[in-house]
């Protein structure tokens, strides 16, 4: 089961788009539960993952937004963390 599925999220990949969980454990008992990517590794993953944006986005005069929402079900888990976390 994914962290998603025990939060009770689901993502449905749309037409022109796809969806890739990329979380994983990073620490584990206070040690690194994997080695270290490679910078060429990390470095060629950053520039596969650039060329999905629009053109227009990435221009550095005058770029257009990239603009980006909650659905309705990641705001619920929003608002349900937030009065979790507040104090009684």
């Amino acid at each position: 089961m994914t962290s998603s599925e025990r939060l009770g999220l689901s993502v449905v990949p749309g037409a022109g788009w796809s969806a890739e969980d990329i979380r994983s454990v990073a620490m584990m008992g206070g040690a690194r539960s994997a080695p270290e990517p490679a910078l060429t590794a990390i470095a060629k993953r950053t520039a596969s993952q650039l060329r999905c944006m629009p053109e227009g986005t990435l221009r550095l005069m005058n770029p257009h937004r990239y603009r980006v929402a909650l659905s309705p079900e990641l705001h619920a888990l929003r608002l349900k963390l937030i009065e979790m976390a507040r104090p009684a």
